[in-house]
């Protein structure tokens, strides 16, 4: 067998995104015993001036451990502040980073490469807590993106739209790295994201995630037009409506200055005619 032959057709790996130092988190409840458990994880992405954070989704096998002397409610709350202090007194790096509490300690592991920072807390959390690690029992959010998208494809369904101007969960690799790019236009790329998570941090951080993405693609390729984002802003009548709306639109008005043209409006029906509308550019 000729390997220098199969290199001929050997496709490269894409590039992560970015990269960051990571941190893990250990707990030790008792501070007269060396018994200590990972409980959270830290991540300071490049560029970033604040780490992100992701803990054990439920205490409730420490506190059956502990029984009666810790609950879970005071250990969450511990790891809460430890969490402020942490983002509010490092500097620069996250090694030798003080938790503010000698029950916690933040264990340097060096830098990673990753795509997506919230999926690769979440993966490394689960492998490393171990035995520790229970899924929380809670509802999950239906309008997220996933549901934005396949609002969007009903919406666009009877419209004269080109097939490939709209291709949910495509991938577009450029220079090594994989992009996630729902909508090209041929002169620029744009993505759909749902504003009706329940909190607006959540509504902020894919908004962000999905900019990345736009972004990187549009620089690698040299569009000839600004990046886009689509959004779905909370329905009308609903009870955090208010609240949301207007801090997405705030936050909308600051991606315009980066560069990156937004649409917003809260029925997907008018947001589909604003993808029309710029597929025709």
């Amino acid at each position: 067998m000729n390997i220098s032959e199969l290199l001929k057709y050997a496709t490269p790996a894409p590039e992560p995104l970015t990269s960051g130092e990571l941190a893990l988190i250990s707990f030790r409840p008792d501070l007269g015993s060396q018994q200590e458990f990972i409980v959270g994880a830290a991540i300071l992405v490049a560029g970033e001036g604040r780490p992100r954070f992701k803990w054990l989704p439920s205490l409730g096998k420490l506190s059956l451990l502990y029984g009666d002397s810790i609950s879970s409610n005071e250990m969450m709350n511990l790891f809460k502040d430890s969490e402020r202090f942490i983002g509010s007194t490092h500097r620069i790096s996250l090694r030798q980073t003080d938790t503010g509490t000698p029950n916690l300690k933040l264990n340097w592991c060096g830098r990673i490469p990753f795509d997506d920072v919230d999926a690769e807390l979440l993966a490394i959390l689960k492998r490393q807590s171990g035995s520790l690690w229970t899924e929380k029992e809670s509802r999950k959010d239906p309008m997220n993106d996933d549901w934005a998208y396949s609002q969007m494809i009903q919406a666009l369904s009877g419209m004269a739209l080109p097939r490939d101007i709209f291709i949910p969960g495509r991938s577009v690799v450029l220079n090594g790295k994989s992009m996630l790019v729902g909508l090209d236009n041929s002169l620029s790329f744009g993505n759909i994201v749902s504003a009706r998570y329940s909190q607006f941090q959540t509504v902020e951080r894919h908004v962000f995630r999905a900019i990345q993405q736009v972004v990187t693609a549009h620089r690698l390729s040299a569009r000839a037009t600004l990046p886009a984002l689509f959004v779905i802003l909370p329905e009308k009548g609903s009870v955090l409506e208010p609240f949301l709306t207007k801090k997405s639109t705030d936050l909308l008005g600051e991606i315009e200055q980066m560069g990156v043209v937004q649409f917003c409006d809260p029925q997907p029906e008018a947001l589909a005619r604003q993808i029309e509308a710029w597929a025709e550019v």
